[in-house]
């Protein structure tokens, strides 16, 4: 679970609708932003509070006019955490209106009804739902005012109303551009949204729809100002990730002039993307948030292994180590599939860290299912192990499935992976500072905002942490900043 407040500082509102605008600058309402869920989620609430900011909302930790609730829905866990939260932001913000908005409401809209909030939305897009907020603060609207509001409407936007407006079809991934100065020390791009795999158990495709993705241009432009803001390391998000692009190359016309060209001599993909974004002069580190085994092409592989500003870490979801299992959870692979990629990466870059998802106590899952599928884990040697309880949205075919596994079985299960998950984690954080250590090299590290008894944290290309002194650190001029990427001398460390 992630909750996040958000300081954006770029204005880049529309200024072109200048009635709009002026209509809106001189309001100085308070709203509080509580975001759960993916990474996606995160630069959902970023993209929105930027176009308030921009228009005169003031941005705050609570007592707020209005709290936004982003909630997630990936599963019935994730459901009871947004209700806690919707209650945390009542007590924080007592005399505030309520928006929930995200992925519950749009699975489950009457669920979120019953919880009474002031407004319900889906999906941000853009100025519809800011148009709504303003509304909802009670901002009084002129004739003249009124009149701005129709001519961009029919221009920019469709029949707008509270209930139905984030039902409509639209792009998900449209974006005010912004760059955020917030507590993150890695800077988070969404380039790409929903999902066509609809595996048995996952509510995703139903919410956040098809596959969308970002324009290559938006995407360079957005990675260049955070650059000239600070930023070193980038995480490339979406939520079928590895598809960015297949959207773009089928539609000419969602093409802009640059990738029209691009397109006579390139697919445009996501190694197309990353080749782009390594030029960029300045970035350091570049890193993906999660990708499919099924898109880990030897394309990608090879980039990887030869251009230094990619993190030689993958998230690659296995979900189960069982053949059974996958198929019931309609996974578009086996496990001898995912070994032979997992395999074909190791060979390019021994180091490389692979950390997963798995879910246990999917309908169907024996014990022997189980145990196959921690001895496949321990194959693989993951540098670290999501663990999932399983739990049904009953909108998802998983949900019908016969044979379920009991809670408390479900509970075992998921305490023994988590146990085991630690060891490996152990096991391949000792691995890579050895090496390093035999190799006499240094370790490259993120800055983060984290500093306890003169001990500061770093976060390795290979994803996890380490902590260490100034001392430890290779001279470097000027003033430390949190976010910058450093060397650490890897003789001073502890394996």
């Amino acid at each position: 679970m992630f909750i996040s407040l958000y300081y954006i500082i770029t204005d880049n509102f529309d200024k072109n609708d200048s009635d709009f605008y002026n209509n809106y600058i001189m309001m100085k309402k308070k709203i509080a932003f509580y975001t759960l869920g993916c990474k996606v989620n995160q630069y959902d609430s970023e993209a929105l509070a930027t176009q308030l900011k921009n228009i005169g909302f003031k941005l705050v930790k609570k007592e707020a006019d209005l709290a936004i609730i982003n909630t997630c829905a990936v599963t019935k866990v994730a459901i009871l955490k947004d209700n806690r939260m919707i209650k945390r932001a009542r007590q924080e913000n007592p005399k505030a209106q309520i928006l929930v908005m995200g992925c519950w409401p749009k699975a489950y809209r009457a669920e979120v009804t019953n919880l009474q909030p002031d407004l319900i939305w889906g999906l941000a897009k853009g100025k519809d739902l800011v148009f709504q907020i303003n509304n909802l603060l009670g901002k009084e609207i002129s004739k003249e005012d009124n009149k701005t509001r129709k001519n961009i409407s029919r221009k920019k936007r469709k029949n707008t109303t509270e209930e139905k407006t984030e039902e409509k079809k639209g792009n998900n991934c449209e974006q005010t551009f912004f760059i955020s100065t917030n507590e993150k020390t890695r800077y988070f791009i969404k380039v790409q949204d929903g999902c066509n795999q609809f595996c048995s158990y996952c509510i995703i495709p139903y919410t956040r729809g098809r596959l969308e993705s970002r324009s290559l241009e938006e995407i360079e432009e957005e990675i260049r100002a955070a650059v000239k803001h600070g930023y070193q390391e980038i995480v490339v998000s979406g939520v079928h990730l590895g598809l960015y692009g297949v959207d773009l190359s089928e539609n000419k016309s969602a093409l802009k002039n640059k990738e029209r060209k691009i397109k006579k001599k390139n697919k445009i993909n996501l190694v197309y993307l990353l080749q782009c974004l390594a030029k960029i002069e300045g970035l350091q580190r570049i890193r993906l948030s999660s990708i499919e085994v099924t898109e880990v092409t030897d394309d990608l592989i090879a980039f990887m292994k030869n251009n230094r500003k990619m993190c030689q870490h993958l998230h690659i979801s296995l979900q189960a180590g069982c053949n059974k299992i996958l198929k019931a959870m309609n996974r578009p692979y086996t496990k001898e599939y995912f070994l032979k990629r997992i395999l074909a990466l190791r060979k390019a870059m021994p180091n490389i860290a692979i950390t997963t998802d798995i879910i246990v106590g999917f309908p169907g899952e024996s014990e022997k299912d189980f145990e196959e599928t921690c001895a496949f884990a321990k194959r693989i040697a993951f540098a670290k192990i999501h663990v999932f309880s399983f739990s049904a949205h009953d909108k998802t075919p998983a949900f019908n499935m016969p044979n379920k596994v009991l809670p408390l079985d479900i509970k075992r299960r998921s305490v023994i992976l988590h146990s085991f998950s630690n060891e490996l984690e152990k096991e391949y954080q000792k691995k890579v500072i050895n090496y390093y250590q035999q190799q006499k090299k240094n370790i490259p590290v993120v800055l983060l905002r984290n500093k306890k008894d003169n001990y500061l944290k770093g976060k390795t290309e290979f994803y996890f942490d380490i902590s260490f002194t100034p001392e430890q650190i290779v001279k470097e001029k000027g003033e430390l900043k949190f976010g910058q990427v450093l060397e650490i001398f890897s003789e001073s460390l502890n394996s």
